[in-house]
């Protein structure tokens, strides 16, 4: 980012996989506050981990017992779900 003259920024790069370690005392205090904003700014969700695992661990079990489809079927919008399907003999789970 480079700001110039009249104060307007410029973005110079954008890195798509920048490292995070933090080998200096400059890099701990940029990047613990670029950190920091970053949460600031998306606002997650407050979730309940213990909630979520139980889910996932209900989803894989469901998944290795075959009660959910694993072809990763693709909804009207175009996203990867699963689901409870039975396919025909023809095609492979």
């Amino acid at each position: 980012m480079l700001i110039d003259q009249q104060c307007r920024p410029w973005l110079i790069e954008a890195n798509a996989s920048p490292s995070m370690s933090r080998d200096s005392a400059l890099d701990f205090r940029v990047k613990d506050a670029m950190i920091r904003d970053t949460v600031t700014l998306v606002d997650p969700v407050p979730f309940d981990r213990a909630a979520v695992s139980r889910v996932m661990k209900r989803r894989m079990r469901d998944v290795a017992s075959a009660k959910v489809c694993r072809c990763l079927c693709v909804s009207s919008m175009s996203v990867p779900m699963s689901h409870t399907v039975s396919h025909s003999p023809l095609l492979p789970p």
